[in-house]
């Protein structure tokens, strides 16, 4: 039920804790307010262990489906890949919170029209060169060039 507006009023203008009413400049006193910020990160934990499957695939659906493929095309991608990056020809390592993330779906920006999947080490590469064959011509130049040893500057 809630409380009334003026009692509500009266107690920010006396500087009470609206939740145990102790003195305090803010709405919540430290302690109500810790308490309440963990109740609800311990709800909100609960709920994505009680839900983990459902995330999980929800978040790789989405992802997939961005590109305008179906899971059952990501899948036979990653088939006709064996499984690993199309550039450097290696499995996936990277993780987020301890597991495993899929290989990305590389993409054409200019026409959407899908390369194959990367690993986000690749991925992130090329998008770092923008994409441009002459920049990573040049890059490939320059570790030619330097391969028997570094410049002694």
């Amino acid at each position: 039920m809630r409380k009334p507006q003026y009692t509500y009023l009266k107690r920010k203008a006396e500087g009470r804790c609206r939740r145990c009413g102790e003195l305090s400049n803010t709405a919540l006193c430290a302690v109500c307010a810790t308490k309440t910020k963990d109740a609800r990160y311990m709800a909100t934990r609960r709920h994505y262990e009680a839900n983990k499957k459902h995330y999980a695939s929800t978040a790789r659906r989405r992802n997939i489906r961005k590109y305008g493929i179906t899971i059952d095309e990501y899948d036979e991608l990653l088939v006709k890949q064996a499984g690993v990056c199309a550039i450097c020809g290696q499995h996936e390592t990277r993780k987020i919170k301890g597991k495993l993330i899929s290989l990305a779906v590389d993409h054409d920006h200019e026409t959407g029209k899908i390369r194959g999947l990367l690993c986000a080490e690749c991925n992130m590469a090329i998008g770092l060169l923008h994409e441009s064959i002459t920049a990573l011509k040049t890059a490939i130049n320059y570790l030619q060039r330097h391969a028997e040893g570094a410049i002694n500057v």
